[in-house]
This record gives structure tokens, sequence and C-alpha cells, in this order.
């Protein structure tokens, strides 16, 4: 296993939460929580957390979806990341989006906690990783994988989607892997072989109901991106503020990074987002980010569906993965 640059840098220590539910990840492998208030709860398993910090609360739950990904983990390059793609005015450059694809992964399905080696590597306690990490937690490829898979069909329309808990910028890129014998087959390498392209719109949709949607354009680019000429997309959703949005009441002393894909649908987590004036939801919550596709021409068949989204503001890489049944193009009578 590749051996990850581990910083003090404070940026770092605070872990961002995305991931995909649509189709639903092995976390949801029933499609329970789909795109619902409750998405990044799915998966979890109450009594099984640990305290992230000194002082810190037990009961936390693990395996949740939005827990999925390798923290600690840098582009090795050149900073290829076009500047009209950026998500905040001032960040590390050599986290993951600053060179979209690029950074390794201990999983291309996500570690739970982040921190397969412990903080630091070689620690084996997997409470000492600060910031929402965990040290020593499951290859999301352990996962048993969805109960039945999405359905897709070569020259149809699709629709992929995701959330956010805690927005700490970047983008993302939906790619497939023909599936294997065992998920612990499944390699990044893999899934950089056949990346998916978007169209052109995608929609905010208020969870609970398709038809409350909001259409704007997204912002995509294939420059600079792993691999080469590969579409990547912007994180549509700005954050705001002096240092991100972490200050619990820096949305209101700042403009969003860039502009809403829609009216109020900025921030960064729970109460930084002027959410239910708790630690608990807020107004990111009750959102997703729905994209198109046109499935492509492939060999019909099982495949897994991995979500990469490569952060900015943070050292870290957030994965999720689902089955997917591509069934060969209807034929016009």
């Amino acid at each position: 296993m590749f051996r990850l640059a581990v910083l003090g840098n404070t940026f770092a220590l605070v872990a961002g939460h995305v991931a995909m539910n649509t189709p639903p990840s092995w976390a949801d492998p029933d499609g329970k929580f789909g795109m619902t208030d409750s998405w990044r709860d799915a998966g979890c398993i109450p009594g099984t957390g640990r305290p992230n910090t000194p002082g810190g609360v037990e009961g936390d739950a693990k395996h949740c979806a939005v827990h999925w990904y390798t923290n600690y983990t840098f582009h090795t390059g050149p900073a290829t990341l076009p500047d009209n793609m950026r998500t905040f005015k001032f960040s590390d450059a050599r986290t993951p989006w600053y060179a979209p694809g690029t950074a390794p992964v201990h999983s291309p399905c996500g570690i739970d906690g982040g921190n397969p080696e412990g903080c630091p590597a070689g620690n084996p306690d997997p409470f000492a990783c600060a910031g929402g990490g965990r040290g020593h937690g499951d290859d999301g490829r352990t996962l048993p994988g969805n109960t039945k898979p999405a359905e897709w069909t070569i020259g149809e329309e699709a629709e992929v989607a995701y959330g956010i808990e805690a927005n700490h910028g970047g983008g993302y890129q939906y790619r497939l892997c023909l599936k294997p014998a065992s998920n612990m087959e499944l390699t990044e390498e893999c899934f950089t072989k056949m990346p998916l392209t978007l169209g052109d719109k995608a929609w905010v949709q208020w969870h609970g109901d398709r038809k409350n949607r909001s259409e704007f354009t997204p912002l995509r680019t294939t420059v600079g991106t792993f691999p080469a000429g590969s579409q990547w997309s912007r994180n549509s959703v700005p954050a705001c503020g002096f240092d991100g949005g972490v200050l619990n009441f820096d949305c209101l002393l700042a403009k969003p990074e860039f502009a809403p894909p829609a009216d109020e649908v900025f921030g960064f987590w729970g109460v930084h987002s002027l959410g239910t004036p708790t630690l608990g939801q807020g107004r990111l919550h009750t959102v997703s980010i729905v994209d198109q596709m046109t499935v492509p021409d492939v060999t019909p068949g099982d495949y897994v569906l991995q979500f990469r989204y490569d952060a900015e503001q943070t050292s870290q890489v957030w994965n999720s993965c689902a089955d997917v049944r591509i069934n060969p193009q209807r034929i016009s009578v």
C-alpha cells in the first residue's frame, strides 16, 4: 500500500463529507435513503462509533455514506486546474482538486474514516484522528453491494446525483469499471479507463420531490484533468466567507465564493449554511446536485459506478460505489 504524506496543517484536519446518492451507493444497498433529507445517514450503524477528537462523544455512527474517503492525499505533479474551476480564493495548491484525478487513493470505493494506517501512519489507536476521521477503518470494497443494480440502457439518458454534508469545495467525476468476480479486485486504474461525460445541464433538487428542481448550467472542463482529456465538473455549491464558511456565522458576513446554482444553495454545513440553529441538519443537507448523461456504448453487462470527488480546501478524495447493469440499446421498429 502506498504511503501518503501526513502534514499537520489545520486545513487538513477538518473533514469534508460528500457522497453519491443516485444511484444508491453500497452504503445504502436497498436504496432506502436515496435522495432524501437523511441520505447522509445511509449505512450508519448506531453504537459503533468513536470520539473523533479528545473529549468526543462515543456512539457516533460509522459506515455512513459520507464516511468513505482517503485522507491526507496530495497530487504530486504541477497544478493543472484551470483558474475558472477554482472553488476558493485561497487554498493549498497541493490539494487534489488542483490536478483532478491524480491524487492517490487507498481504495477506489473509499476507506471508512479515511486513514487505514492510523493517525499518524502506524499508530494502532483508531481514535487518534482529528476532524471527523478515523484510523483502521474498513475498505469500501468489502461492502456487500446493492440488492439490485441500477438499470441503464445504452444510448438512453441516465441520472446521477450527489449530496454534501460539509463543503470544502473541489469537483468530481463519475466512472465505470466492469464488475469483477470480487469487489476487492476493483482498482482505481480500472475506473480511470472509463470516465463518463455529463451533459450541459444540471439541477438542484430539493429532496423528496423530483418536481422541485432548479435547472442551472454547470461548469465542467477537460483541460488539465486525469485521465487526459476526460471531463471533470466543479462542485456547483459554493462555500462562503473568510475561511470557507467554517465559522458559525460566516455566511452572514461574506458572500458565497461564486454564484450559487439556485437561491440559498450555498454554505458549509448545518448552522454554517444558515440552516437550523443546531449542529444537526442544515440547508445543504436537503438538496442534491443532479447530472444527466447519455449511457455510453459499452459491452452490456454488470458494472460498478464510481463517484470520485477531489476536494480543494482539504487533502481528501471522497468515493462512493454502486452497482449498475447496462442493457443493450433498444432497437427501433
